[in-house]
């Protein structure tokens, strides 16, 4: 299942391709969580798992307007996952 494999080879991309610290491999191990059976070592991750759960049920409902994403503050036009990653985490 999808679900399963999705951490393991996000993860091995990710690590090819760039430089992760700690907290952003738990976040890329475990933004599949709860069907990963690690929990989240950082708080960061659980912010990753909470926004990620919210855009998944948004996309599934098709319930995507400009006024959904005032609890996040951010313009409902430049809502993704790196947008969002770099925000909450970063600061950017």
């Amino acid at each position: 299942m999808h679900g399963f494999k999705h951490p393991d080879i996000a993860m091995s991309n990710a690590m090819h391709y760039f430089n992760i610290n700690k907290t952003e491999r738990d976040i890329i191990y475990n933004h599949m969580w709860p069907l990963t059976f690690r929990l989240p070592q950082y708080k960061e991750t659980y912010i990753i798992v909470m926004v990620d759960k919210y855009c998944a049920l948004m996309e599934s409902c098709n319930l995507w307007n400009s006024n959904s994403f005032k609890l996040l503050k951010l313009p409902a036009a430049s809502l993704n996952h790196n947008l969002i990653f770099k925000k909450l985490i970063r600061g950017h």
